[in-house]
């Protein structure tokens, strides 16, 4: 199967299956050179589904505690965890305290937001008000979006961009963290992150948009429904 079945998730809304932000900036954002070259490789696929194994890990590591709600534990099953996820999760979640931020409310984390406007969904990481005295950020709320990746992509920012359009334009701050944990790509095992502005979301919002029509014009929709029917069989008769 394609590495892109991995990158599809549609969500349910009333009668109509939406696309998420994720599903249509994989589609419809150029892939660079370098990133095309390397899905070459004879075991892209299963870096790629590790990778993302790994990263839902990390995730529920530290959203669950952040959560004022139990969250849902990855649907993965165990049999497909890499050996070291652990190990990984654990260098996550040091990684995060590191941060030293001060989350405060109100707090929504893993929040399902929808534009049927412009027909997306998605899943928001973390909104909530953020601060941190020994990193100098001013205390605001925040749309933050939590990565496992080697650095900061164009794409997490257009991510952040399409939750900030499908929550009316708001709040007035992005926030992008990173938590990359092998020391091939990182080091020092340091966190990083980036901050947007109101006006860089602007720009991330208006640059998402224009995705989103490319995804509708040019079919991709129907290409993200069949992948997305293929990954739904597939995990059907891994569990049957």
């Amino acid at each position: 199967m394609d590495w892109r079945c991995f990158l599809v998730h549609l969500y349910q809304s009333g009668s109509l299956l939406l696309p998420s932000v994720t599903t249509i900036i994989h589609a419809a954002l150029p892939e660079p050179e370098a990133l095309r070259i390397w899905r070459l490789r004879p075991t892209a696929a299963a870096d790629t589904r590790k990778a993302a194994i790994v990263g839902s890990l990390c995730h529920y590591r530290i959203l669950s505690k952040l959560a004022v709600r139990a969250i849902p534990f990855p649907d993965t099953p165990l049999s497909e965890y890499p050996a070291d996820a652990r190990n990984r999760a654990d260098l996550a979640e040091m990684m995060w305290d590191d941060l030293d931020l001060t989350i405060g409310y109100p707090r929504h984390v893993e929040k399902t937001i929808i534009n049927r406007s412009s027909k997306y969904a998605g899943q928001l990481d973390l909104l909530a008000p953020i601060s941190s005295e020994s990193r100098k950020i001013d205390d605001m709320m925040t749309l933050a979006d939590l990565k496992t990746s080697k650095q900061i992509r164009k794409s997490h920012c257009l991510q952040i961009g399409g939750y900030y359009e499908a929550l009316g334009r708001t709040p007035d701050r992005g926030m992008i963290i990173t938590l990359h944990t092998y020391e091939y790509g990182n080091h020092y095992l340091q966190p990083t992150f980036k901050i947007l502005s109101r006006d860089s979301m602007d720009q991330m919002a208006d640059e998402f948009l224009k995705l989103v029509d490319i995804y509708y014009d040019q079919g991709m929709y129907a290409a993200s429904l069949a992948e997305y029917e293929a990954e739904t069989a597939m995990k059907a008769a891994m569990t049957a």
